[in-house]
Protein backbone atom coordinates (compact mmCIF):
# COMPACT_ATOMS: atom_id res chain seq x y z
CA UNK A 1 0.00 0.00 0.00
CA UNK A 2 3.08 2.26 0.61
CA UNK A 3 4.33 1.95 -3.38
CA UNK A 4 0.95 3.00 -4.49
CA UNK A 5 0.26 6.08 -1.71
CA UNK A 6 3.96 7.17 -3.32
CA UNK A 7 3.01 6.73 -6.85
CA UNK A 8 0.30 8.76 -6.11
CA UNK A 9 1.80 11.46 -4.91
CA UNK A 10 4.22 11.53 -7.58
CA UNK A 11 1.76 11.38 -10.45
CA UNK A 12 -0.23 13.94 -8.56
CA UNK A 13 2.63 16.41 -8.68
CA UNK A 14 2.49 16.42 -12.52
CA UNK A 15 -1.04 17.06 -12.89
CA UNK A 16 -0.05 20.88 -12.84
CA UNK A 17 2.77 20.01 -15.73
CA UNK A 18 -0.05 18.09 -17.96
CA UNK A 19 -2.49 20.62 -17.48
CA UNK A 20 0.24 22.99 -18.97
CA UNK A 21 1.30 20.94 -21.50
CA UNK A 22 -2.27 20.01 -22.77
CA UNK A 23 -3.01 23.98 -22.80
CA UNK A 24 -0.27 24.70 -24.62
CA UNK A 25 -0.93 22.27 -27.39
CA UNK A 26 -4.15 22.89 -27.72
CA UNK A 27 -2.95 26.23 -28.89
CA UNK A 28 -0.35 25.10 -31.32
CA UNK A 29 -2.65 22.68 -32.81
CA UNK A 30 -5.08 25.96 -33.29
CA UNK A 31 -2.47 28.18 -34.93
CA UNK A 32 -2.12 25.11 -37.06
CA UNK A 33 1.28 23.96 -35.70
CA UNK A 34 0.59 20.61 -34.65
CA UNK A 35 4.22 19.49 -35.35
CA UNK A 36 5.45 21.20 -32.31
CA UNK A 37 3.23 19.30 -30.39
CA UNK A 38 3.90 16.41 -32.01
CA UNK A 39 7.49 16.55 -31.12
CA UNK A 40 6.99 17.73 -27.52
CA UNK A 41 5.10 14.74 -27.48
CA UNK A 42 7.79 12.54 -28.96
CA UNK A 43 10.23 14.24 -26.24
CA UNK A 44 8.07 13.47 -23.13
CA UNK A 45 7.92 9.97 -24.60
CA UNK A 46 11.38 9.62 -25.05
CA UNK A 47 12.59 10.83 -21.36
CA UNK A 48 9.65 9.12 -20.12
CA UNK A 49 11.27 5.72 -21.24
CA UNK A 50 14.95 6.43 -20.29
CA UNK A 51 13.82 7.39 -17.20
CA UNK A 52 12.20 4.73 -15.84
CA UNK A 53 14.65 2.57 -17.03
CA UNK A 54 17.08 3.96 -14.87
CA UNK A 55 15.07 4.90 -12.14
CA UNK A 56 13.21 1.39 -12.04
CA UNK A 57 16.30 -0.66 -13.06
CA UNK A 58 19.64 0.86 -12.34
CA UNK A 59 18.99 2.59 -9.28
CA UNK A 60 16.48 0.65 -8.11
CA UNK A 61 13.95 2.64 -6.77
CA UNK A 62 10.73 0.30 -8.12
CA UNK A 63 7.24 2.18 -8.13
CA UNK A 64 8.89 5.24 -6.78
CA UNK A 65 10.94 5.43 -9.21
CA UNK A 66 8.53 5.16 -12.06
CA UNK A 67 6.48 7.80 -10.56
CA UNK A 68 9.48 10.01 -10.23
CA UNK A 69 10.32 9.26 -14.26
CA UNK A 70 7.11 10.04 -15.48
CA UNK A 71 7.05 13.64 -13.42
CA UNK A 72 10.10 14.11 -14.95
CA UNK A 73 9.19 13.57 -18.36
CA UNK A 74 5.70 15.32 -17.83
CA UNK A 75 7.91 18.65 -16.87
CA UNK A 76 10.18 17.83 -19.54
CA UNK A 77 6.75 17.51 -22.30
CA UNK A 78 5.88 20.99 -20.73
CA UNK A 79 8.92 23.01 -20.39
CA UNK A 80 9.39 22.08 -24.48
CA UNK A 81 5.99 23.49 -25.27
CA UNK A 82 6.21 27.02 -23.15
Amino acid sequence: MHSAGSYFLYTALAYPFMGLFSSCEAIFHSMGSPRISMIASAVMNIVNIGANAVFIFVLDWGVSGAALGTLLARASGAAVLV
